[in-house]
């Protein structure tokens, strides 16, 4: 993630897969998809859906080591381009598109509140370490926060799910994924436990079953779980915020 590094790229991507007939031969990785409380959320959904809008927060902590190891590419935007929206946001962003049912379709308003870069924590990068704005879709709108310079030094991310009767919040913070919401019973914690060894539960457990998915349909010939179309659609999203 994310396919490309910009939406021009991806594009290329799918041009090419289109003309060799190969396009349902690639599926990309979005293990969140896969996450057991995003099981819970799908089925609240289809009990009190459709869903109106989603606010993601990605309020993560890195320091400039971090962007200067394995040689500095996580801080240049020839390598990196969108920085924490494309390198740490990005399964959020997904979630919320898919969630959404968002395929490329028309971007009403987009609403950017800061594209920034904090040059006293991150004095080498070129990109951005935060971005916080609105987007509003035919189908709904995106409220989105992210950054890599949270004061507490910890890793934190809220999804929450606007319905007409209310909301719903997954929150991932300390290793703990819980839910909040104002309007239906929700469960106590959820079970976190890896099914993969691939760092810390805010980045997500579910690589194993997106990757048996994908197997599964190659194997069938059908259509894979996540496509090269859902890749692109997330990089023309980002790219317009960071436009």
């Amino acid at each position: 993630k994310p396919l490309a590094i910009d939406s021009k790229e991806a594009s290329e991507i799918l041009k090419i897969l289109d003309k060799s007939g190969l396009t349902d031969k690639v599926s990309l990785i979005s293990q969140n998809r896969y996450n057991s409380e995003m099981d819970w959320l799908r089925e609240r959904i289809k009990e009190f859906g459709p869903v109106e809008g989603v606010e993601f927060f990605v309020d993560w902590y890195r320091e400039q080591s971090y962007y200067d190891s394995n040689g500095g590419w996580r801080g240049r935007n020839k390598s990196a381009f969108g920085g924490v929206l494309t390198n740490q946001a990005y399964h959020q962003l997904d979630l919320a598109l898919w969630l959404l049912g968002y395929n490329g379709g028309n971007i009403k308003n987009l609403f950017k509140r800061e594209n920034s870069i904090n040059k006293e924590l991150h004095p080498n990068i070129e990109v951005v370490d935060k971005v916080h704005g609105l987007i509003e879709l035919d189908n709904g709108f995106i409220r989105y926060y992210a950054t890599t310079c949270n004061p507490n030094k910890i890793d934190e991310t809220r999804f929450k799910v606007h319905f007409n009767k209310g909301f719903i919040n997954l929150i991932n913070s300390n290793g703990k994924v819980y839910a909040e919401s104002d309007f239906t019973d929700v469960p106590g914690e959820f079970d976190v436990k890896f099914k993969t060894k691939l760092g810390r539960p805010s980045y997500g457990f579910g690589h194993g079953d997106n990757i048996r998915a994908s197997y599964e349909a190659f194997l069938n010939k059908k259509k894979p779980p996540i496509t090269v179309r859902d890749g692109l659609n997330a990089l023309l999203i980002t790219d317009k915020i960071l436009s």
